[in-house]
């Protein structure tokens, strides 16, 4: 699970990597490139699920995904308070 105050910032940093593979794909990156962002991504809802506190982990594959893929804001989106009215 994600503590309860950075809950909807994981749902809006998950959002982001949704936002990045579909750029990536109008891009017409590499289609191996873009599989191995949602093969990465692919855990992040298991730690929101899980009942034993994962928000660091959560946080740290952000930080991995967010340089590994150019995309600062995904982090962003984590850790920033948000109000979403012009979250892009």
């Amino acid at each position: 699970m994600i503590k309860e105050e950075k809950f909807q910032n994981a749902l809006y940093a998950l959002q982001a990597l949704l936002i990045q593979a579909r750029s990536m794909a109008y891009e017409k990156v590499d289609h191996q490139r873009l599989a191995e962002l949602l093969d990465d991504a692919e855990e992040l809802p298991q730690l929101i699920a899980v009942a034993e506190d994962k928000t660091d982990d959560f946080k740290a594959a952000l930080t991995d995904l967010s340089k590994q893929y150019h995309c600062p804001y995904v982090l962003q989106q984590f850790e920033q308070p948000q109000s979403h009215s012009n979250a892009y």
